[in-house]
């Protein structure tokens, strides 16, 4: 019997077009598909190969939805509702769809989430009958189709995080201080100057961030990895030059460090937002 994980997949959207995010999740969509050896996918009873259910369901993403206004999306893996807690206060709606691979089938949810950090995620179940989950993470992240892959035993709820630590930074700055379901063109806009400066901090060797980052986060570790990049950003671009990116996305320098300064026990599944 294969073991089961829940996983939620997580790509950033790199512009505030949404035709450049419709081709953006098409590109998440169809590197998840390819590594789990996806060979339907159904939607409302009816079936369609991977590749075309990719280009259907990143249009149907974003439809009639202003580019800077993407609202969340929601829906439930197997009749499980793992999210409404973390989307509490906010719109939601949901696509749901069905994924027929080699061996297994499971239900899907697939969302956008916008503001000053804009992602698209999908949550899936993975049956690790093929290849170990770390494999399987590792390779998707090294597709540059995704950014983090989160993975959790649905009894023993032993975590694991694959991707760079700078998207994981992110996404656990995101969560807690970008709830709301829009943001101008400018917050978007620097939101990707903010990744790019985050970036070039993950890879500077003499930070030494990598020694601090392991993909399974004990709370003592988190807050010592989350407070050690907090204060390489703030030495390597500087308090003025944040002060006026964190301005454009509508919080300050001072929330932004407050944030992971008091940090408990990260549930990932329900407060990642």
């Amino acid at each position: 019997m294969s073991r089961v994980l829940h996983c939620r997949i997580t790509r950033y959207i790199n512009s505030a077009r949404e035709e450049d995010a419709r081709g953006e999740a098409e590109a998440f969509l169809f590197a998840i598909f390819e590594s789990m050896e996806v060979q339907k996918v159904i939607r409302l009873g009816t079936a369609c190969p991977a590749a075309e259910a990719s280009q259907t369901l990143s249009r149907q993403l974003v439809m009639g939805v202003e580019p800077l206004a993407m609202p969340e999306l929601l829906a439930r893996i197997r009749g499980q509702d793992l999210t409404m807690e973390m989307c509490a206060g906010v719109r939601t709606f949901g696509i749901n769809f069905g994924i027929e691979q080699r061996l297994n089938s499971s239900g899907c949810t697939l969302y956008c989430r916008s503001g000053p950090l804009p992602v698209v995620e999908l949550g899936v179940l993975y049956f690790a009958d093929r290849q170990s989950p770390r494999e399987w993470a590792e390779t998707l992240v090294a597709t540059k189709a995704v950014d983090v892959v989160y993975t959790r035993t649905p009894w023993l709820r032993r975590e694991r995080r694959y991707g760079a630590g700078d998207s994981r930074y992110l996404l656990w700055k995101r969560a807690r201080l970008f709830r709301e379901p829009k943001a101008s063109i400018g917050a978007v806009q620097a939101g990707c100057v903010l990744r790019e400066l985050c970036k070039g901090v993950w890879n500077d060797p003499k930070r030494g961030l990598a020694k601090l980052e392991a993909t399974r986060w004990w709370p003592w570790s988190q807050r010592r990895f989350i407070k050690a990049f907090d204060k390489a950003l703030v030495e390597q671009v500087g308090e003025e030059k944040l002060t006026e990116i964190f301005g454009a996305m509508g919080t300050t320098v001072e929330q932004w460090l407050a944030e992971g300064s008091g940090l408990e026990k990260w549930r990932f599944w329900l407060s990642v937002g």
